[in-house]
């Protein structure tokens, strides 16, 4: 959805990822809609249930923030969002690259499904937001198959006659950085531009 005011635009994105679904894939189609609407250069925020729990480190959590980070956006810290008799995890989001003191995220109880749902206040004015410049690899799915097929032809052979541990660890390390600049080499994410945001009202919005 995009709101406009003016000549900004304020764009909100609702998601949804079943847990029987690649979560690589699912990052892939957010991160592609966000470059094709070049939402990144406007105020975003990205609201649903994509079941990855952020209450335990995990590596799919990892991905989501590596992700996040590539559009410099941060996922708002919930409590937990869904509670049963033998689980209690945060799997829903809500993602912006707002300052944190333009937006706040809670969760309600709703008592419409196991999940909480979640309400977020946006408060707009004149004010930009300042974009860091980022060196991240590049991990989409074709870069991890190249990666994965440097690493499957390499014969290991320097790894297993090394005199030590220590020598191994070396020239796995040397051999595994070489195949990583290769296959999935660092990006520089520059700031495209600084928005100015010239909303009047707060917005809030509430996903259930």
């Amino acid at each position: 959805v995009k709101v406009t005011s003016g000549k900004e635009h304020l764009y909100i994105l609702g998601i949804y990822r079943s847990p029987s679904e690649k979560l690589d894939e699912a990052l892939d189609i957010i991160s592609n809609i966000i470059e094709e609407v070049k939402a990144d250069n406007h105020p975003l925020v990205i609201l649903g249930d994509i079941n990855v729990n952020r209450l335990v480190p995990n590596n799919d959590a990892r991905k989501l923030e590596e992700m996040l980070t590539s559009h410099n956006m941060t996922r708002l810290p919930l409590t937990p969002t869904r509670i049963t008799h033998s689980s209690i995890s945060s799997i829903d989001c809500v993602c912006s690259n707002l300052p944190k003191s333009k937006i706040s995220a809670s969760v309600i109880h709703t008592n419409l499904s196991d999940h909480t749902g979640q309400i977020s206040k946006i408060s707009l004015g004149a004010e930009k937001i300042e974009k860091s410049c980022l060196m991240l690899r590049q991990m989409k799915r074709d870069n991890l198959d190249s990666l994965k097929m440097l690493l499957y032809e390499e014969d290991w052979a320097d790894v297993h006659n090394a005199q030590s541990t220590e020598e191994a660890y070396n020239i796995f390390l040397n051999t595994l950085t070489i195949a990583m600049d290769a296959a999935c080499p660092k990006k520089k994410t520059r700031p495209k531009r600084k928005t100015k945001l010239n909303f009047n009202d707060d917005i809030t919005l509430t996903m259930t």
